[in-house]
């Protein structure tokens, strides 16, 4: 593929071939067929006309769908048929052999518009909003877009975004499992305990981490690198660790309880364990967890507790 937005990247389509009058080749996206000849004092006339193509993006989107204050806006201007996926469910559609059309996607109003070119096409009803959780800024999402060309002429794309980029991600999950408890007990034991992590960036305490909490919100480590995680809570970290270092996570709590802890690390991005630990904790508990190194961290980690 070889395309660009400099006269010699240019490729023309096959306009003056649909026109009583006589009329000049107009430029086109093309991206399959080559450029501008001679150092770009040749044209070069399209010769792949109908084609497809496939892009897919992670992002992340900020609180009820906003960053640095404004909508997060998923923009698409062009021709011919775009359908836009937003975690496997379809969202924006602009199918049809038409001109050029323009759609956006918003996530912080949940609103889809479709402002010309395709409305009246084959009388398809068209979304004009969408169910997602905007609440999780953690949360990693999937646009999927699949465009494409059917004609000789009029070929253009263009779509922008404001999406937060994918950065490194760990969250600290814990759930304390009363399946064995008697029933009116339950609660008591799953809130009986504060369970307090402690991290470490290449030996020093990692101070002052933002981190959100699925109880309390926006939250940063302490000046010794703890947070409190206790039953059903998790802490989301993004974009707090540093590529080349490395970091350890201890846990630690004073009980009359005595539990069988089950950890494990996961690399969300292949969605399965990398790694297990079943350790029989005592009473009294301070125990290192794991020790990760950061090329896992350009990933997506989560380390999950069950007991």
């Amino acid at each position: 593929m070889n395309y660009g937005n400099k006269a010699t990247d240019w490729v023309y389509d096959a306009v003056s071939n649909f026109s009583k009058e006589k009329v000049e080749n107009g430029v086109g996206f093309f991206p399959f067929d080559a450029s501008m000849k001679n150092g770009g004092k040749t044209k070069n006339n399209a010769n792949d006309y109908g084609f497809g193509m496939r892009t897919d993006i992670e992002f992340n989107v900020g609180k009820n769908g906003k960053i640095n204050g404004l909508d997060q806006v998923f923009n698409f201007t062009g021709d011919d048929d775009l359908w836009v996926y937003i975690d496997g469910k379809l969202v924006l559609d602009l199918g049809g052999a038409h001109k050029k059309a323009e759609g956006s996607i918003n996530f912080s109003t949940k609103k889809v518009n479709v402002s010309t070119g395709t409305k009246s096409v084959n009388n398809v009803t068209r979304n004009t909003s969408f169910a997602f959780d905007n609440q999780d800024p953690s949360k990693t999402h999937t646009l999927t877009m699949f465009y494409m060309e059917r004609g000789m002429i009029e070929s253009n794309l263009k779509f922008g975004f404001n999406f937060s980029p994918v950065g490194n991600q760990f969250t600290t999950e814990n759930h304390v499992n009363t399946a064995n408890v008697n029933e009116g007990l339950k609660s008591a034991v799953a809130a009986a305990d504060t369970f307090t992590y402690t991290h470490t960036t290449n030996g020093s305490a990692s101070a002052n981490k933002t981190y959100t909490h699925s109880k309390y919100g926006s939250q940063s480590t302490n000046k010794n690198g703890q947070y409190v995680v206790n039953d059903s809570e998790r802490a989301a970290f993004a974009d707090q660790f540093t590529v080349g270092s490395t970091f350890n996570v201890n846990e630690s709590y004073t009980s009359n309880l005595q539990y069988d802890t089950t950890y494990t690390v996961k690399d969300m991005e292949q969605k399965q364990a990398t790694l297990t630990l079943r350790l029989l904790i005592p009473q009294s508990s301070q125990r290192l967890i794991f020790c990760l190194a950061t090329p896992t961290l350009q990933r997506l980690a989560m380390l999950m507790l069950r007991r």
